[in-house]
């Protein structure tokens, strides 16, 4: 998409706004879906429990805010509690991934 303005005192145009798109892209409703999940409680002690995993969510993998991969567990069901109890207290980062790895992420808080 190219919008262009023209000015009246001038031969020369301006281009205000370019956006390129990749052909047959869509809005991703996978990551919509994953951003859906309840995590809690937060802040978590030393478990943290995932509720309303739909079949879509394959793996759960938990980051410290330098970007170390700290915990990565494949998930099988709906709901699942993940020990925390080994984490330092503070922020993780944790990413929610989908068979195609189309992922979400949250932010959670662990506090001992």
């Amino acid at each position: 998409m190219i919008k262009c303005y023209g000015r009246s005192d001038s031969t020369w145009n301006t281009i205000s706004e370019l956006g390129f798109y990749k052909e047959g892209t869509t809005a991703s409703t996978i990551s919509n879906e994953l951003s859906q999940i309840s995590l809690y409680p937060i802040p978590a002690n030393h478990q943290l429990n995932l509720k309303n995993l739909s079949n879509k969510v394959s793996k759960i993998e938990i980051f410290n805010l330098l970007g170390k991969k700290l915990i990565t567990s494949k998930i099988e069901k709906t709901n699942l509690s993940i020990n925390t109890s080994n984490l330092a207290s503070g922020m993780y980062l944790v990413k929610l991934s989908d068979i195609n790895n189309v992922s979400a992420s949250k932010m959670i808080v662990v506090q001992h």
